[in-house]
């Protein structure tokens, strides 16, 4: 967050009341910061990403979703995409978020399962991508996704949702 939004956030009536009750949004104490020290228009990520010359970067995600706050929605359409491909940490907030988002905009959420993780453990990874092929879209690995890629089949033609756990 830029300094101004992070004393905005700070100061919301909600937060105030949570401290004078000594009381947290975790039932296992106080949530530590997750503020970086990265600015907006930086990229210094501390996992491997591949981005080729013509990929689009969208650096200004401030909430759990892809969506609130930036113009991937605007970006999405400009372009005339239909799908999104979800990857990423935290399975069971942000991907779970976006692929919420994603569906209230009426677009197809695939979820690459091995391209996923939960800092929160492995029960609530396996329970966000149960939750994502159940109700959000589709959960394939990245094999099953660059083989439907390659042969260019619709994606909205008979994927099965699939979790094995």
């Amino acid at each position: 967050l830029r300094d101004i939004e992070a004393k905005a956030k700070s100061r919301t009536k909600f937060m105030d009341a949570l401290d004078r009750a000594g009381a947290s949004l975790s039932p296992y104490g106080p949530v530590p910061s997750e503020d970086c020290s990265f600015q907006d228009g930086t990229f210094e990520p501390d996992i491997a990403v591949s981005v080729a010359s013509g990929d689009y970067i969208v650096r200004s995600k401030k909430a759990l979703g892809s969506f609130y706050a930036t113009d991937l929605e605007w970006l999405l359409k400009c372009l005339r995409r239909d799908w999104v491909v979800l990857a990423g940490i935290s399975t069971n907030a942000d991907v779970l978020a976006t692929a919420f988002e994603a569906n209230c905009r009426g677009l197809g959420v695939i979820t690459i399962e091995d391209c996923t993780a939960s800092v929160y453990g492995e029960d609530l990874h396996a329970l966000a991508l149960q939750q994502l092929a159940r109700c959000q879209g589709f959960v394939m690995d990245l094999e099953r996704f660059r083989a439907r890629i390659a042969a260019e089949a619709p994606m909205a033609t008979s994927p099965q949702p699939r979790v094995d756990r």
